[in-house]
């Protein structure tokens, strides 16, 4: 071979290596990019995921009690400004399908679950406080609220009391979160289907923020004491 010949040689060698390091170097960042976007997806996927599990427990709901609304100015408001949304929702579990009308008339057929930010953790805590599901974590803020949906009031007016006039099968539902300097935020609305819209049913005292009665009768399966926080 010449001298021209190796150094043309020579000369490809180092393109193709220089080649080959390039497409090395280029899959690395596409994977650590994958990466990244794979982790901001999950991020954003887990809150999402729980507001569902939110929305599926405030819908079969027969009964709300919002503990503290976790917005500042808005009742009930236990301490205002610490994002700590905390609710009760209770539902009816009756063994036959259609229910037997007995069936509401029987405390031992209703169950209560708690909703509430702790730690950072949006928690679903049911049989008596007993049992605790983490739906997210990294939380940053719940919040609930009764609102006003309805076209045209039931007589009597809005089941609560002014400046909220909402209505008392309503709720809409936020959950906030932190990515980096980012802060996201899904809201979501949900109507209790087993909750009557009447101004007779409803507690008629929006810093106390109860639905009202439900299908139990009166006495019946009264809400729980809040769940303890350790």
């Amino acid at each position: 071979m010449t001298l021209t010949e190796v150094l043309v040689a020579t000369a490809l060698a180092a393109l193709v290596v220089i080649g080959l390091g390039t497409m090395d170097a280029s899959r690395s960042r596409m994977q650590e990019d994958l990466r990244s976007r794979a982790g901001a997806m999950v991020a954003q996927t887990l809150p999402a995921l729980s507001l569902v599990e939110v929305a599926k427990s405030l819908e079969r709901a027969d009964r709300i009690v919002i503990l503290d609304s976790g917005i500042d100015g808005v009742n009930p408001n236990a301490a205002a400004g610490n994002g700590d949304g905390k609710l009760k929702v209770r539902y009816v579990q009756c063994p036959t399908s259609p229910p037997d009308p007995t069936c509401f008339g029987d405390a031992d057929n209703y169950r209560w679950e708690e909703l509430r930010l702790r730690s950072g953790n949006l928690e679903r805590l049911s049989n008596g406080c007993g049992t605790t599901e983490i739906l997210a974590d990294q939380i940053a803020s719940l919040t609930f609220r009764y609102k006003d949906e309805a076209a045209t009031p039931p007589p009597g007016g809005e089941p609560f009391d002014p400046p909220d006039l909402s209505d008392n099968n309503a709720i809409e539902y936020a959950v906030t979160w932190s990515e980096g300097s980012r802060t996201h935020t899904f809201r979501g609305e949900a109507i209790g289907r087993a909750i009557p819209y009447s101004d007779v049913n409803a507690t008629l005292n929006a810093s106390i923020g109860d639905s009202g009665l439900g299908l139990a009768p009166a006495g019946i399966s009264p809400p729980p004491s809040t769940c303890p926080m350790t």
